[in-house]
């Protein structure tokens, strides 16, 4: 469920053209700063969680912020972690990744796919890949790919 705000002070969402999406610059690129960018691993928080093989049940765009309802694939590092049993591959918990004090969102890709298992329920895929670099994070999967800028980590909720 995609929810987007249209009041006076909401955060800006944009979409990026064809030609923003092939010449895509971070802000530090731009400013021709050389800075490392960081894997999600290194924020704190994400130590025992493996956001490649969770999967992205809804998004959630608000004033201000950017948050995935998820359901987490925890390794054994996590303190909420408890053996898969023999149907499961993973630790699987339901989780929520949120991103408060949002200054700016930018949807370089974006797609309402849904993916259904045998089950029929459904989710938006993964998160194939999050990084920081200062106060950018940039999120792919497929759902999409979005940056965003703000200048408070994102907080990873894990219900044990």
């Amino acid at each position: 469920m995609w929810r987007l705000g249209t009041r006076a002070g909401l955060v800006s969402t944009q979409t990026a053209t064809s030609y923003e999406k092939e010449h895509w610059k971070s802000p530090a690129d731009r400013m021709g700063l050389l800075m490392a960018s960081l894997p999600y691993t290194a924020l704190d928080g994400f130590s025992g969680v493996y956001l490649e093989d969770s999967f992205v049940l809804a998004i959630d765009e608000a004033a201000n912020s950017l948050s995935f309802v998820l359901e987490a694939v925890l390794t054994p590092e996590h303190h909420c972690y408890v053996p898969p049993d023999e149907t499961q591959q993973h630790c699987y918990k339901a989780a929520h990744l949120a991103f408060l004090h949002v200054r700016q969102v930018k949807w370089c890709r974006r797609t309402f796919e849904r993916f259904y298992d045998q089950s029929n329920t459904f989710d938006l895929g993964n998160i194939d890949s999050m990084s920081v670099e200062g106060a950018e994070y940039l999120l792919c999967g497929d759902w999409g790919e979005v940056a965003l800028w703000c200048d408070v980590p994102p907080r990873l909720t894990v219900e044990c």
